[in-house]
């Protein structure tokens, strides 16, 4: 069973990202994100959210490993892909802790 470092490993190791790369996303301590690599504690609040941004995920797919580990990027006008979305879905989706850049 996969953990959250196993998740946050595995995103790193896709998108090519270092130690330091989430240090300066998430504002965290080194330590902190050493903490968050190594399965000593998960990431909480605000700092969640900008590491699963920075690992351009989910906050729920980091905890869980439900759906997949990829968002979809939604563009300033609501368009996702060839279909048009309206902007309350987007905040409804950030409000149930889904990443999404609207």
């Amino acid at each position: 069973m996969q953990t959250t470092s196993d998740r946050i490993n595995q995103r790193m190791r896709d998108l090519g990202l270092q130690h330091k790369d989430l240090v300066a996303a998430t504002g965290a301590s080194k330590g902190t994100v050493t903490n968050w690599i190594n399965g000593v504690n998960n990431p909480t609040g605000k700092r969640l959210v900008q590491l699963a941004q920075a690992l351009k995920t989910t906050s729920s797919w980091l905890l869980t490993g439900n759906s997949t580990p990829e968002f979809t990027q939604v563009d300033d006008l609501g368009n996702l892909g060839n279909r048009k979305i309206p902007m309350h879905r987007c905040i409804m989706k950030l409000l149930v802790d889904e990443v999404i850049v609207c």
